[in-house]
């Protein structure tokens, strides 16, 4: 369910300075590039550094400066590939600060008022997920209002289902 919740939202690329490279989704499936590519990951000696200090901007664009423990072997070749062409699918915009975007509306902000997330979430809530759910939510690298609201949700739904 969290899942579902998690693919609602977005990092936004700008200069890259508060996004990790490995460790954060911000591919369009959601997915960290750790999870995506464990094998590669092992290797890369940047596992813990922004995508700001992965490479640097030049007249041409963005150039990616990645570093590894060792030369790929024939097997990762193709793994490898697919890799450098998911990261230079996006553009790094040294000017612009990383941003937050909500899927679920056209225009890109999430708001307490439109309920976007009230039918996401209410749509795939079971009472015997609960514990796991605020868990989970807690977890998340998500605004912290989101976080709130989620949070408030799910316990006004449980409050409601009990006074029924």
């Amino acid at each position: 369910m969290v899942q579902d919740f998690r693919g609602s939202i977005e990092l936004k690329i700008g200069c890259g300075a508060k996004v990790k490279l490995w460790e954060d989704g911000w591919l369009t499936d959601g997915k960290s590039l750790a999870e995506k590519y464990p094998r590669i990951y092992n290797i890369s000696q940047q596992q813990q550094n922004s995508i700001q200090h992965m490479g640097i901007a030049t007249a041409g664009g963005w150039e990616w400066c990645l570093q590894w423990r060792r030369l790929f072997r024939e097997v990762e070749v193709d793994t490898v590939a697919k890799f450098m062409e998911d990261i230079q699918a996006v553009t790094v915009q040294v000017n612009q600060q990383d941003s937050w975007g909500w899927r679920l509306e056209p225009c890109g902000v999430y708001t307490v008022t439109l309920g976007s997330a009230y039918k996401v979430l209410a749509s795939q809530l079971s009472e015997d997920k609960f514990d796991e759910v605020f868990k989970q939510v807690w977890k998340l690298k998500i605004p912290s209002k989101v976080s709130h609201f989620i949070w408030r949700l799910i316990w006004e739904r449980d409050y409601q289902q009990r006074l029924i």
